[in-house]
């Protein structure tokens, strides 16, 4: 089901009934999501540690607004993940197709400030490696921002299908059971 808040900022309920929101840009639609509705917001999958921040603390603040007590439900996070055998393999096989997503967004000015080489962009903005260094990077995340859930941007332009159903299969596999241990 799709629906528009007060405050214009569209939201699909997900099969558990939890409202997820994504707004691209201004601060103003998330604070006003977060402090009449509630509801988690998501933040991008090309914002940076710093960025990150700055929309959970803005969004943190908002809850505490309107005097909530009960931490949020639910504080996802979206990423693009690639899990490959070797992390020099991951980085070797999706660096071509995240460059050239990634350095289109730059060039129409939506990343003005990321690097122009696959270690500079990719920095706090990709999962990318072996199961091992995906799992750290995961916790890594829960730890910064307390994130409970991971919306896992899995195709990648320019990698091959083969390549794309390998990762998966390792997430699902490799990555997924080390983390719902922990939960």
């Amino acid at each position: 089901m799709n629906a528009t808040t007060p405050s214009g900022i569209h939201h699909r309920t997900k099969r558990t009934g939890l409202p997820i929101v994504a707004t691209r840009g201004s601060s103003v639609p998330r604070r006003e999501t977060g402090r009449t509705l509630g509801v988690s917001a998501a933040a991008g999958s090309a914002a940076i540690d710093p960025e990150l921040q700055a929309k959970y603390q803005l969004y943190h603040t908002a809850w505490q607004e309107v005097e909530r007590t009960e931490p949020p439900v639910a504080m996802p996070l979206m990423r693009v993940v690639y899990v490959a055998p070797q992390t020099h393999t991951a980085h070797q096989e999706a660096e071509a197709g995240l460059m050239h997503t990634y350095g289109r967004y730059r060039r129409w000015g939506l990343l003005p400030h990321a690097g122009t080489d696959d270690p500079a962009l990719a920095r706090d903005r990709f999962i990318n490696g072996d199961p091992a260094q995906v799992i750290e990077e995961i916790q890594r995340y829960r730890n910064l921002f307390g994130i409970t859930y991971l919306i896992c941007r899995m195709a990648i332009p320019a990698v091959p299908h083969d390549h794309i159903v390998r990762s998966m299969h390792l997430f699902s596999e490799r990555v997924a059971p080390q983390l719902s241990q922990e939960c």
